[in-house]
């Protein structure tokens, strides 16, 4: 029957994935592209995995740098969302364009 079929072929496929002699080594022009294309397509698992713990602890590492991120996101923050409808910021009188006012121009 169809499920007696996937259950051997599950089986074997299982037995061959336990079984290191059963993997091939690529040949020695494959492995740069083979490691280039991993590379891309686990690029989000690698950006989680080193890249916000090393940015934490570059943020985490200096009292400065966390007072400079809470104003940014602060300012953001104001800017965006409690003066969603607004154009422009009032800063010293003067009004100021959000993207300018929000340090990006």
């Amino acid at each position: 029957s169809l499920s007696s079929e996937k259950a051997l072929r599950y089986r074997t496929l299982a037995k061959s994935a336990l079984n290191p002699l059963e993997f091939s080594k690529p040949a020695q022009a494959e492995v740069l592209p083979r490691v280039i294309s991993n590379g891309f397509k686990f690029l989000p698992i690698y950006t989680v995995a080193v890249g916000v713990p090393l940015a934490l602890y570059t943020l985490l590492s200096s009292w400065w740098l966390c007072i400079g991120a809470f104003a940014i996101c602060g300012t953001w923050g104001f800017a965006y969302g409690m003066r969603r409808e607004a154009a422009s910021l009032d800063i010293a009188g003067v009004p100021v364009p959000k993207p300018l006012a929000c340090g990006g121009a």
